[in-house]
């Protein structure tokens, strides 16, 4: 053992955030839509959870699909849904 290798300095990992572990889980878990035929129009008061229970369809398939509205989904977004 070198005296170098204790005195190597340990780099930290960065720590995901919240929505990086969202998506990264959406890439895991969600099927992707490749030739989109339904839209849906946020409304106010809407998140992408509600939309994901209004329209049936599992909120991770709706986040793979829709990752620009994982910050804020604001009333007029279009989401695709099938």
């Amino acid at each position: 053992m070198f005296y170098k290798d204790l005195y190597e300095p340990i780099i930290p990992r960065k720590r995901l955030t919240k929505n990086h572990q969202l998506l990264a889980t959406a890439k895991k878990r969600g099927t992707t839509i490749s030739n989109p035929k339904e839209f849906y129009r946020a409304k106010k008061g809407d998140t992408l959870w509600t939309v994901a229970k209004k329209n049936n369809i599992p909120f991770y398939t709706l986040l793979k699909n829709n990752s620009f509205a994982i910050q804020r989904l604001k009333p007029g977004d279009k989401l695709v849904i099938r």
